[in-house]
């Protein structure tokens, strides 16, 4: 199968090198609070981040499949006229936002738990900070400028890690200062995005009503989706946060988060592999997208097997080194090792499930989303009871993933049969050709 092989060795590439180096970044910046913020502290932050990125996920899950789907292969006025439309949607969810977060402010301060209290007194802000960031990054994507998208992540990155250093080299190291340099990392890049127009602001008012019609029916399914990896990881801290400790959240976020190795790969090649299969969606090729989608299943499912097994052995490396010394002898590395080994399940889910809103079918992801989140609460609470420690969250992981692949693989034959062993056969298959053509080449 030779379609997509120099795109696999161009765009593909550029997409996966941008995500490596803003997930680096992230990283460093991530190291840098687990060094300057207590354990305490810094599980309030994870709390304030995961409840801001999980309001913010509906947003952004309401529009970036939706906006990619309508915007691919449109002539440059229709295309306009969807750009318009996307804004016109996401000043109109920022503004509900901004507007309940006014008696938020206010009533802050009644709230006992410190994260909580800081989101419902600084989300509004944040939220419209961010807007026209969201946009530009939505367009980038769609029209596959990762160059550009490369440098919106950095310029972002940079100037909140600059802001956490000034705050703790001025002695005023508290956890809403983190707050503030986030905010204020947010307000820059959208200020950069809004004079260079890769936002292209000037486009809403080319909406119109047909388009936000067609962009609001099919995100208020899409965003089920999205909000799939933000919420079942929330919820998981929300879990922890309740009946463990908020030191007990930062524990398990650092071995969370080091699964960004796995995400990595699996983000870039699905922000680079949607339009394609838009494309082959749009030509009335059943078979090619379910190709494509098995391509990229057996690419990440194989490429992860020695990174899975680099990790199960050395994971107190990256524990001590991201996390620092208050990490080393935590749970935090068997944490990574547990979540490591559930992530070879997730190029299946993932792809599954972005064929599934590709082909049109979000409403069926959202159904599937609501069946994984019943079960991803019943088993991580009955799971702590059980354990009584961030361990049960771990093992309880596993059961929404195998859920979310029966169902998705059970949708998916309505639209092409085929078979599940057959699934990673063909990639595989495919996979080697790729490499063989290559090889040739040389």
């Amino acid at each position: 199968m030779a379609y997509g092989i120099k795109q696999l060795n161009n765009k593909h590439t550029l997409s996966l090198a941008s995500n490596i180096l803003t997930a680096v970044t992230g990283l460093v910046i991530f190291a840098v609070l687990n060094r300057v913020l207590s354990l305490e502290a810094n599980g309030v932050w994870i709390v304030f981040q995961s409840t801001y990125l999980l309001a913010d996920t509906f947003r952004s899950g309401f529009l970036s499949t939706a906006f990619i789907t309508f915007y691919v292969g449109r002539n440059p006025a229709d295309a306009l006229k969807v750009v318009g439309s996307a804004w016109y949607i996401g000043a109109v969810i920022t503004l509900f936002f901004l507007l309940l977060s006014i008696p938020g402010y206010f009533l802050s301060q009644h709230i006992h738990d410190v994260g909580f209290s800081l989101f419902t007194k600084w989300f509004g802000l944040a939220f419209l900070a961010s807007l026209p960031y969201l946009m530009a990054t939505c367009i980038l994507q769609a029209e596959e400028r990762f160059d550009r998208l490369l440098v919106l992540r950095l310029i972002n990155q940079f100037f909140f890690i600059a802001g956490i250093l000034t705050f703790y080299f001025v002695g005023e190291m508290q956890i809403e200062h983190v707050v503030y340099a986030y905010i204020g990392s947010l307000l820059i890049s959208s200020s950069y995005v809004l004079l260079s127009g890769w936002s292209k602001f000037n486009s809403i008012r080319h909406q119109t009503k047909e388009n936000i019609q067609e962009l609001y029916h099919f995100g208020k399914y899409s965003v089920g989706t999205i909000l799939s990896t933000n919420l079942f990881r929330t919820i998981d801290i929300y879990v922890i946060n309740l009946f463990l400790a908020p030191s007990a959240v930062a524990i398990y976020n650092l071995g969370l988060r080091l699964i960004e190795v796995i995400e990595i790969p699996m983000r870039s090649l699905i922000a680079s592999g949607m339009p394609m299969m838009v494309t082959a969606f749009n030509e009335g090729k059943p078979k090619k997208v379910i190709d494509i989608m098995s391509r990229f299943i057996a690419l990440l499912t194989i490429g992860m097997v020695p990174i899975i097994i680099g990790v199960v052995v050395l994971a107190d490396i990256p524990i001590a080194l991201i996390g620092g010394g208050k990490f080393v002898g935590t749970e935090a590395a068997n944490v990574l090792r547990g979540f490591i080994i559930i992530a070879l399940l997730y190029p299946t889910d993932r792809f599954m499930a972005l064929t599934l809103d590709v082909i049109r079918q979000a409403k069926m992801n959202f159904y599937k989303i609501l069946v994984m989140l019943i079960v991803n609460l019943v088993a991580d609470v009955a799971a702590v009871y059980y354990f009584g420690s961030i361990y049960g969250i771990v093992v309880a992981a596993i059961f929404p993933v195998l859920i979310a692949i029966v169902m998705g693989y059970a949708a998916l034959q309505s639209y092409h049969r085929f078979g599940f062993l057959h699934l990673y056969m063909n990639g595989w298959r495919d996979l080697k050709q790729t490499i063989t053509e290559f090889r040739s080449k040389k």
